[in-house]
């Protein structure tokens, strides 16, 4: 055949259970077969898939009276990788090196610090950081160094070594330079074997409908917006413990399948799973000839579907009604917990065990069952988008934000076309702007352009013969699981835990860190940045023998020399830019000028990184204040400076005397981010996410000192900046997060904020509007999939929140001075200020354990 003619596409979905295949005609997707001209209904899978895949292959080009001449595509959609990551599985994960481009910047956290150790020693077996990178703002960190490169090819080919990632510090920026682009180059012309990525290239209007994917065991539920992409989940996702720089979609799952076990109850009604006969219900389905009743008997029963014998279960089964309700009721519910609103919705049915849903749900505008439902996935494979995205930040000097997105649109566009999309066929499917804060006209800009598969540009491809042999069935595959050496700490029993005080001096462990860090960022009320890095970098200083002690303000002698510190600038760039050694730098220089030795060290502020740390950028600028006229002169000539310094420095305050630091500070901080930090480890261990608000509040003084200003779900951000301040206003509706048919909170609450949340407010129906907390009372949103805190930059569509306020320290509500630059009037705002509660002091984790 011509190569012209090679137009079909074969897509290929590999579960965990069954492999189905369909060929596809994409130029007849019109015909009443939908441009599917053959298809292999569930072939079980093979432990080594490549046998099960060649089976599939071959059995769809006969039904379809092709060869491979005709074939311009094979597809596959997996959860493989997923398993050989769950399964750490040695035979199907090659080791990988990594090179980063950042000059003095990161090494404190290197690649796969924060994965489970196993898996970092399979996966990261070399790594190394290199000269290069880029500030946020497009200029240099330091050029590329060729013969370091050229070392790094040599020493990576010697270990035998063919995976090689590059990963400059914000690359999506550079446009001009391209070094990631020419390390790649120097690489590849000495260690022309090696596969090298750059992480740069890996960055890359209907009506929505919920999809529902009914299988043997399990139904799973996401939703497709009308930009056709899947509505995404929480703002940050896990896989086998290792955390990941993007969200993966929302779907929930419930125990309902075509194999899920019908029983009676006491009452003369039936329940329908949770369990389920799985892969065996050939075996054990009473219209396959087996003893136990599943949902697939019931609904043969109830509609006559032609499927295994139906003599078997005709007017044999009692309870059809209420099997009927059963399952309505949960598809229902699972529906309506994943709406985006109380409008009804299509519903698309899919899935093998599709065939047990009625035709008609409460919540669905229509219910969809198409043809070849069963093998959708395997289509979906086949007719698969392919998406190019960039992701950079550029100047928005004398540009509107709208001119701006419309310049980088068209470099999306560019990349799908030669990627293999179809030129016609590119849309713009999403677009973000994120202004950075303390960085005149800069902006972040994420532009997603998706489209066709372009068939005619595949053919062009030669396709070339295979030496390749596939295994004969699968008697040579043996998996080889990595065995668990980790030197993890063993799992306590949290409820019971206690902290290790000595001498009135608390030591923290791995443990004691991970709730300080997740307290830290929910006390940051959305500013400060994530404390996610510095808690990494701290851990692994734990692992390596360091010793982190906190003592009691209280115990501090009044003529001791307090050191004071935290970090300035934009949580964007502390996030793709990891500190450096820039904290130590700037109390180096501070104290061998001032010539003494601080006796203890006080965190600038307990909300978000800073709670867990002269001014320095860590790439050798340094900046010292001597004398200035008031503390607000300091700032503003330090902000001002903060932009050519890369936009994230550290930041070094004179010393303070003992006496002084004990008469301002809001005490025991620390033990209540340490407090909140457990409370919400103890909901997560024991499965009690919905009572996260409580237990917090629980911990900050009650319901006397805080309580839960709204729940629902995020339908609107804005974001602009002002004077460097990151200011905007998320927007949220009133809707059922738990997903128990129950709405607490009704209309819209609305809250501004700059850097951290300012105020809240809730627009009722009849158009008032109603204050609910403001600064300086603390306004903590937090994911309700997670109990994790959200920052003002993680604020996005479609999460879940609960929104807290808890009543601040006295220090800053009940003196002239705390309102005047903590209150409303501080922020231009024309509200006054009202208590939320009384404030309850932190009980001291030194006192309650010594």
């Amino acid at each position: 055949m011509e190569l012209s003619k090679r137009s079909l596409r074969i897509g290929v979905d590999v579960g965990g259970t069954n492999t189905d295949g369909v060929v596809l005609d994409p130029l007849a997707t019109s015909s009443p077969n939908r441009g599917i001209i053959a298809c292999r209904h569930k072939t079980p899978t093979t432990p080594n898939p490549d046998a099960g895949i060649e089976q599939v292959i071959t059995t769809l080009l006969e039904k379809a009276h092709t060869d491979t001449s005709s074939i311009a595509s094979v597809t596959l959609g997996t959860t493989h990788f997923i398993n050989a990551i769950l399964e750490k599985d040695r035979s199907r994960l090659a080791p990988v090196a990594i090179l980063r481009l950042c000059g003095p910047f990161t090494h404190d956290i290197p690649p796969g610090l924060d994965w489970p150790e196993d898996l970092r020693r399979l996966i990261c077996v070399h790594f190394a950081f290199m000269k290069g990178g880029l500030e946020v703002d497009g200029q240099l960190i330091s050029e590329l160094d060729e013969a370091e490169l050229v070392e790094q090819a040599s020493v990576i080919k010697s270990k035998g070594i063919k995976s090689i990632v590059i990963n400059g510090v914000f690359s999506p920026s550079d446009f001009d330079v391209c070094q990631e682009e020419k390390a790649r180059d120097i690489i590849s012309n000495h260690y022309p074997e090696a596969d090298i990525v750059i992480s740069k290239e890996e960055s890359d209007s209907h009506e929505a409908i919920m999809v529902v994917d009914i299988g043997g065991t399990s139904t799973d539920v996401g939703m497709l917006l009308s930009s056709g992409f899947p509505r995404q989940a929480a703002a940050f996702t896990e896989l086998a413990g290792i955390r990941m720089n993007f969200s993966c979609p929302d779907v929930k799952s419930i125990a309902l399948g075509g194999g899920s076990i019908v029983r009676k109850t006491a009452e003369h009604t039936v329940t329908v799973g949770p369990d389920s006969v799985g892969h065996r219900i050939h075996e054990e389905a009473l219209i396959f000839g087996g003893k136990v009743p599943t949902a697939t008997d019931y609904i043969v029963a109830w509609t006559g579907a032609s499927i295994g014998n139906t003599e078997l279960v005709a007017g044999r089964l009692e309870g059809l009604d209420d099997y009927g309700s059963v399952v309505e009721k949960k598809l229902e519910d699972i529906i309506d917990r994943m709406k985006t609103s109380a409008d009804d919705i299509p519903v698309l049915l899919v899935g093998g065990g599709a065939i047990i849903a009625p035709n008609h749900l409460k919540g669905a505008s229509r219910v969809i069952k198409p043809d070849y439902a069963g093998v959708a996935n395997a289509i979906g494979a086949g007719k698969c988008l392919l998406l190019c995205s960039v992701d950079t930040v550029v100047s928005t000097a004398g540009k509107t934000i709208e001119a701006v997105v419309k310049e980088i649109s068209p470099i999306s566009v560019q990349r799908a076309v030669a990627n293999g999309a179809r030129p016609e066929s590119i849309s713009i499917a999403e677009q973000d702007v994120f202004p950075l804060p303390y960085i005149a006209n800069r902006s972040r800009i994420i532009v997603k352009a998706v489209g066709e598969l372009d068939s005619a540009s595949l053919a062009s491809y030669e396709v070339q013969d295979s030496n390749t042999e596939f295994i004969d069935g699968d008697a040579n595959f043996v998996k080889d699981p990595v065995e668990d050496q980790s030197t993890q700490p063993p799992l306590v029993e949290i409820s019971e835990y206690k902290p290790k005080i000595v001498n009135r001096k608390w030591f923290i462990s791995q443990l004691d860190l991970e709730w300080i860090s997740c307290g830290c960022y929910i006390l940051g009320t959305g500013g400060g940045g994530t404390p996610y890095p510095h808690f990494v970098h701290l851990r692994e200083m734990l692992k390596n023998g360091a010793v982190i002690r906190v003592m009691d303000a209280v115990d501090l002698d009044d003529t001791a020399s307090v050191a004071c510190g935290g970090y300035m600038g934009s949580p964007t760039v502390s996030m793709e830019k990891l500190s450096g050694n820039e904290m130590m730098e700037s109390q180096t220089v501070l104290y061998d000028y001032l010539r003494i030795k601080p006796d203890a060290v006080l965190a600038l502020e307990i909300g978000g990184g800073n709670g867990l740390q002269v001014m320095a950028d860590g790439n050798g600028n340094q900046m010292m204040f001597l004398k200035a006229t008031s503390e607000e002169m300091i700032e503003r000539a330090f902000r001002a400076a903060l932009s050519e310094m890369g936009s994230h420095v550290a930041l070094a305050r004179g010393p303070c005397a003992g006496a002084k630091a004990k008469a301002y500070i809001v005490e025991n901080t620390v033990s209540l981010a340490w407090r909140i930090g457990r409370a919400v480890g103890l909901c997560r261990r024991y499965g009690r996410l919905d009572d996260v608000a409580q237990a917090i509040i629980g911990q900050v003084g009650g319901n006397d000192s805080a309580k839960v200003l709204f729940e629902g779900k995020i339908v609107g951000v804005e974001r602009k900046l002002v004077k460097g301040h990151s200011y905007g206003e998320v927007v949220i509706e009133a809707q059922d997060i738990r997903g128990k048919g129950l709405t607490q909170y009704h209309g819209k609450m609305r809250i501004p904020f700059k850097n951290e949340n300012i105020y809240a407010y809730v627009e009722n129906s009849d158009e008032s509007e109603e204050i609910k907390a403001s600064v300086p009372d603390l306004i903590c949103v937090l994911d309700a999939q997670n109990g994790e805190a959200l920052g003002t930059p993680e604020y996005r569509y479609g999460l879940y929140v609960t929104v807290i306020g808890i009543t601040a320290s006295p220090r800053w509500t009940t003196t002239t001075k705390g309102l005047e630059l903590g209150g409303p009037r501080a922020f231009d705002l024309d509200i006054e200020y009202k208590p939320l509660g009384v404030y309850a002091k932190p009980r001291s984790v030194i006192e309650e354990f010594q």
